[in-house]
């Protein structure tokens, strides 16, 4: 953890990669030099990951775990529909840490299947 400063590069969830800045109007040095302050993923990651896909993330104090699922995937695992509405949010489903460990259990354990 470094210095903190009233400004912040405010990155996205999913590539790191920054989406604009973060000031605090105040002036307080709360911030690290990059924030995730959303976790609606920047335009390029929405565009190749939400397009088809559900993004499963969890928030914590101070960490968070995310996974994006195809569509088809996500209406087996939950048996609904992605829910509708505004594209990307629609296609952001808040969960505990426990479902995504658990389905990135599962995948990784069917890749070393598949690779046998």
């Amino acid at each position: 953890m470094g210095e903190k400063s009233y400004v912040s590069m405010d990155t996205c969830i999913i590539c790191g990669e920054a989406k604009g800045i973060v000031l605090d109007r105040r002036l307080r040095p709360r911030f690290e030099r990059e924030t995730i302050t959303s976790v609606e993923p920047c335009e390029k990651c929405s565009e190749k990951y939400l397009t088809e896909g559900v993004m499963l993330v969890y928030i914590g104090d101070n960490d968070y775990d995310l996974l994006v699922i195809r569509d088809e995937a996500f209406e087996r695992l939950f048996n609904r529909e992605v829910p509708p509405g505004m594209f990307p949010t629609n296609r952001i489903v808040r969960c505990e840490k426990e479902v995504i460990s658990e389905l990135k259990s599962c995948w990784a354990e069917q890749s070393k299947e598949e690779n046998l």
